[in-house]
């Protein structure tokens, strides 16, 4: 049978996961800044308390740097395809205003994007932190598919 950590242990470990949902805002610039400060901060006091700790405050630093560099490339991606269409001059517009079947998917990159997608990803974060913190909570070992590992070391590397 798999023994529980200390409820101390995964309430403090359940407030690094809570630190990216009350310091993210969708539509700031300097969010990112406060965020993974705050992240890297808890992370480089609590890495060496214990193995529960390490992992999900290791795992805390990688979602909060996969998450901002997903909107990175997000934002970056739906700003090449507005200029783009914008470059393209009225020749393009024209074309894509007799393309019947582009409408809807042009309509839902030019318009809605920027905001759409930046809240979109946002909402997601924030669900995968509140299950995070839950299985935290839970005392179990979780591990979040599709997070790119900066920090791969392990415990008894440090």
């Amino acid at each position: 049978m798999d023994l529980q950590p200390p409820l101390k242990d995964r309430v403090i470990t359940s407030i690094g996961y809570a630190l990216p949902i009350f310091l993210s805002g969708p539509l700031l610039s300097i969010d990112a800044v406060l965020t993974v400060g705050a992240v890297l901060v808890y992370y480089f006091i609590l890495r060496k308390q214990s193995r529960f700790f390490f992992h999900h405050v290791r795992q805390n630093v990688n979602v909060v740097l996969s998450y901002y560099l997903y909107r990175g490339i997000i934002n970056l991606f739906i700003f090449l395809v507005e200029r783009v269409l914008s470059m393209g001059g009225e020749g393009l517009q024209e074309w894509i205003a007799e393309q019947v079947f582009l409408q809807p998917l042009f309509f839902f990159l030019g318009v809605l994007s920027p905001i759409f997608f930046t809240l979109l990803l946002q909402s997601v974060f924030h669900i995968a932190l509140g299950l995070l913190i839950i299985f935290v909570l839970m005392g179990k070992w979780t591990r979040i598919p599709l997070v790119i590992r900066f920090i791969k070391t392990e415990m008894h590397e440090l």
